[in-house]
């Protein structure tokens, strides 16, 4: 697999750049935020702790595209060695697209957009479907892949709605297709 080959699948797995600039952005302002923090309350230690509550924020914007990067590119060295890298490649060009194109469902690998996730399909244990609530109000929907080294891995996350279930249900049977022997609990 070439270089640009990989740059594009990590362009596709990693969240988009502006990510990136937004944690420069918000680490740039943070003396500004010091400075109105200290007009208003001139309160020094409120400040301070503010400007560092900024730079810890712009820190982790700074740093969530390497990071979800770095599980990218162990995941495709780690299959390159054992599959050859043309098939992920070819994979990741020819698989279906599902979600509004958010998941790419290839014949043996699944990448999806954004969320640092590129996984060998044959490594998936148990799909399912997992609606979290805040005091018993259904507050978001997910869809969990754990991985047979017991790993779980969130492959989309959306606001709780009932349309959801039509979506989820379409990137279910999908993954279905692709890992037969995985259990599916919805």
């Amino acid at each position: 697999m070439t270089n640009e080959q990989k740059r594009e699948i990590y362009d596709y797995c990693t969240p988009p750049k502006i990510v990136s600039v937004m944690g420069v952005i918000v680490i740039a302002l943070s003396p500004l935020l010091y400075f109105i923090v200290k007009s208003v309350k001139n309160d020094d230690l409120m400040a301070i702790a503010g400007g560092i509550a900024m730079v810890l924020v712009g820190l982790l914007f700074l740093s969530l595209r390497p990071w979800y990067g770095a599980n990218v590119s162990k995941t495709l060295k780690k299959h390159e060695e054992d599959n050859g890298s043309g098939k992920i490649y070819y994979d990741f060009k020819n698989g279906s697209r599902i979600a509004n194109d958010t998941i790419i469902c290839g014949e043996r690998y699944l990448f999806c957009k954004g969320m640092g996730v590129a996984v060998y399909c044959t490594d998936i244990a148990e799909i399912k479907l997992v609606i979290k609530d805040y005091k018993f109000i259904p507050v978001s929907d997910m869809i969990v892949v754990r991985l047979k080294g017991k790993e779980k891995i969130v492959l989309r996350s959306l606001p709780h709605e009932n349309r959801n279930r039509r979506i989820f249900g379409d990137i279910i049977r999908e993954i279905s297709k692709r890992c037969p022997d995985a259990e599916t609990n919805i």
